[in-house]
């Protein structure tokens, strides 16, 4: 069955025309409307016709078959116009002609169906073939000589990729499939970008083929190219996107959400099956009509019954034990997430403090509820006190649980806002001790350690995030997002590497800023991705506590008459401020349903925001860093005003998350 949505666009009026013109057929009366559905379809038909002819001619390979394709539609058209004609003539219900006129329709939708697909078949056909020429003009790359040679297949190469580009986008509005979309504008995201490395990296190997690095780099960006063409190829055929998602799979995601889900389910579960048992035979009987009296007896049956009193004992022990051990399986898991988390040293102090606080009061809460569901009662008073037991220990299980969920959110949030509060600093330290050759190699090694780290803490982030969402379309594409950077990373230390073993080198310069490009590119769709699967108000609200938090250090900075420590507080603010500043921009200036004057009052505090609060905090900021550096004195520096423009920084976000209903802490 085709994959692609025009087949269906193109398909759905025609199948409604023809559809309602056999239910025309169906009325035991003359159908008026018959001629006029007809000629709606002929319209369709010949329009269809023309374009299919038209697509023939412009492919001669591929003539045959959609001009057989055509004249099946051509056929099955005038057939379907005779038998509706005979029927719309017909002075009396006639069952034969409907039939008949109900069979040439189906057929004219199968030739329809047909010629529809042959035309589709052409377009993957062209761009698959476009696909191999450009495979084998990137394998031919690595044979160039010299630059000259090098650029005229580069040149040659150039409107190839730019062709199945525009033909993948084509292609994507086609596919059905959502997971597919995504790939293959992923697909594409990839060719175009690499496309970029592609003259770089070539002609700082040509320049340099005695680098190591330099080759890496090289044979990276083809692989990566040749990877793209691949995937665009096969998603293109309607294929299933599913190798390609392993590839993509840096961690499992949503493990920490499905395991609070799970726990629910169960709960919700345990709950329905130690409903109390006269409460069911109630509602039994209510259900079936039975009288009150029938209903009394039944009740009193059981009461007399020493039997069944037994086996209720027994039944109401199985459920506990049942409930204790499923209820304990489903924490189990939440509660090995949460020690994850709390193990990473990156996790703050107090959130540390608050997972293992709620941790405790989750398990003493599911313990009080596993009590409960053991308790076995006497008689139909002590079942409804049970009732009632399960019913308050079940809803401080969920409350204690949601309090849980919303400790580990949040630092989850914390990972995330500290991992790309500076995304530029490490790879511009790298790149900076590279270009000073190989004299420091210490300071060379330092910095590459620092990349590495970022980088670790940035993918960290993102599975972490991942783990705690349950927006499948959107942990898809932070998988992508980080599978990115995570490929990127070595390639842009390799580039590196070859400007440090030839800092001299213009082709090596220009490389390293084109991988640099590249970094900062995709660390910043990483960032989009993940703040795409994470819960707004959450976001804005922990950055709004850091900011707080960096406000007090950098308070006590100046205090201690630590001037480059007071700065670097200083930049983390700003940086804070302009992620929160964006975000809200995203969320409410790019909003098209909200209308202007709804807007209005966010766009005020943004633009007061950006152009006086920080600029005025950062100027305060300097010019007590200067006084400090030079006197060593705190009363040097107007504390006061130092104190007003930190908090009118912290006021201002405070307002901002107000305007998008965000509950701060004060």
């Amino acid at each position: 069955m085709s994959q692609a949505k025009s087949v269906e666009e193109v398909l759905a009026p025609l199948i409604e025309q023809v559809t309602t013109l056999s239910e025309e057929g169906r009325k035991q009366r003359r159908p008026h409307k018959a001629s006029k559905l007809v000629q709606i379809i002929e319209k369709a038909t010949g329009s269809l016709l023309a374009v299919g002819e038209a697509i023939a001619s412009e492919n001669p390979d591929f003539q045959g078959e959609l001009l057989s394709a055509c004249e099946e539609v051509r056929k099955a058209g005038d057939a379907m116009r005779k038998a509706a004609g005979e029927f719309s003539r017909g002075v009396a219900f006639q069952p034969e002609k409907r039939s008949s006129m109900s069979a040439a329709g189906k057929d004219l939708l199968l030739a329809v169906g047909r010629l529809l697909a042959e035309a589709d078949a052409v377009d993957v056909a062209k761009l698959l073939s476009i696909s191999y020429r450009v495979e084998a003009k990137l394998r031919g790359l690595v044979d160039a000589r010299d630059e000259e040679e090098l650029m005229v297949k580069l040149k040659d190469c150039a409107p190839d990729i730019a062709t199945i580009t525009q033909m993948a986008t084509l292609r994507q509005n086609d596919i059905r499939s959502e997971a597919s979309q995504q790939m293959l504008a992923a697909a594409q995201t990839e060719l175009n970008q690499v496309s970029k490395m592609l003259i770089s990296s070539s002609k700082v190997f040509l320049h340099h083929p005695e680098v190591e690095s330099a080759r890496t780099n090289r044979d990276f960006v083809v692989g990566k190219m040749l990877e793209a063409l691949k995937m665009i190829s096969v998603l293109s055929e309607g294929k299933d996107s599913e190798e390609f998602e392993s590839e993509l799979t840096v961690a499992e995601v949503g493990g920490i959400a499905s395991a609070f889900a799970q726990f629910e389910t169960t709960l919700e579960q345990c709950l329905r099956t130690s409903k109390p048992r006269h409460q069911t035979r109630n509602t039994t009987a209510t259900n079936c009509n039975m009288t009150t009296a029938a209903a009394a007896a039944l009740e009193a049956n059981d009461d007399d019954t020493a039997t069944t009193t037994t086996t209720t004992t027994t039944e109401t022990a199985a459920v506990a034990l049942e409930a204790e051990a499923n209820l304990q399986a489903g924490m189990d898991r939440i509660l090995e997430a949460a020690k994850q988390l709390t193990d990473l040293t990156s996790t703050r102090d107090y959130r540390q403090h608050g997972i293992i606080t709620s941790c405790g009061r989750l398990k003493l809460s599911l313990q009080e509820l596993v009590e409960a569901f053991g308790a076995v009662p006497s008689n139909p008073t002590e079942e409804e006190e049970k009732g009632g037991q399960l019913a308050t220990a079940t809803h401080e299980v969920k409350e204690k649980a949601d309090a849980l969920k919303k400790e580990l959110l949040w630092a989850v949030i914390d990972h995330v806002s500290d991992a790309f509060l500076d995304t530029g600093a490490p790879v511009n330290a790298l790149l900076e001790a590279a270009s000073l050759g190989q004299g420091d190699g210490d300071l060379l090694g330092e910095s590459e350690k620092g990349f590495t780290e970022h980088a670790q803490r940035m993918e960290q982030a993102a599975r972490l995030a991942s783990s705690l969402s349950q927006d499948a379309n959107g942990i898809r594409m932070v998988k992508i997002a980080t599978n990115y950077v995570h490929c990127l990373r070595p390639q842009v230390v390799s580039a590196a590497m070859t400007l440090s073993a030839r800092p001299d080198s213009q082709a090596a310069q220009k490389n390293t800023e084109v991988f640099r490009e590249a970094w900062r590119t995709n660390t910043s769709l990483l960032c989009d991705t993940i703040d795409s699967i994470v819960p707004l108000q959450d976001f804005l609200q922990v950055t709004a506590d850091h900011i707080r938090e960096d406000s007090r250090s950098f308070l006590q900075a100046v205090e201690e008459c630590k001037s480059a420590t007071m700065v670097q507080w200083m930049e983390a603010i700003l940086q804070r401020s302009g992620r929160l500043c964006q975000v809200v921009q995203c969320e409410v200036i790019g909003d098209e349903e909200l209308s202007p004057d709804a807007k209005r009052p966010v766009e005020v505090v943004l633009e007061r925001f950006n152009t006086k609060v920080l600029p005025w905090f950062q100027d305060v900021t300097l010019h007590a860093a200067d006084m400090l550096h030079t006197t060593q004195d705190s009363s040097s520096v107007n504390m006061q005003v130092i104190e007003e423009a930190a908090q009118k920084v912290y006021s201002t976000c405070m307002h901002a998350c107000m305007c998008m209903c965000v509950p701060c802490s004060t």
